[in-house]
């Protein structure tokens, strides 16, 4: 129990980050790995996309909506960037403040 409470004080503490949080990728390959896809078939449609006409393609599907598929992607990678640079702000504001670096005790 002693080790989820001091889990929980290094988060709620702004300056003091977990351990092992400065290589944590995976909201960044997550994000990476939809805008690849996305943009691979988006790629792939955008042809029957152009020639759609009343909502369906000249096969006869149904079109998806081009704008919010470019709006979440742009969203997903502004979010995504966000927090890695306010990782990175307040990784810096900790080693930084009073001249010395401060390190997080493993929990």
């Amino acid at each position: 129990m002693e080790t989820c409470t001091a889990e929980f004080q290094r988060l709620a503490n702004q300056v003091e980050l977990p351990v092992g949080i400065e290589t944590d990728r995976f909201a960044l390959i997550c994000v990476v790995a939809y805008f690849v896809v996305t943009a691979i078939v988006w790629i792939q449609a955008l042809p029957s996309y152009l020639a759609a006409r009343d909502g369906l393609t000249p096969e006869g599907n149904p079109i998806g909506w081009l704008p919010y598929s470019l709006g979440t992607a742009v969203l997903s990678i502004a979010i995504v960037s966000a927090a890695y640079r306010g990782r990175a702000s307040a990784r810096n504001k900790g080693r930084t403040m009073a001249g010395i670096e401060r390190k997080v005790a493993p929990a």
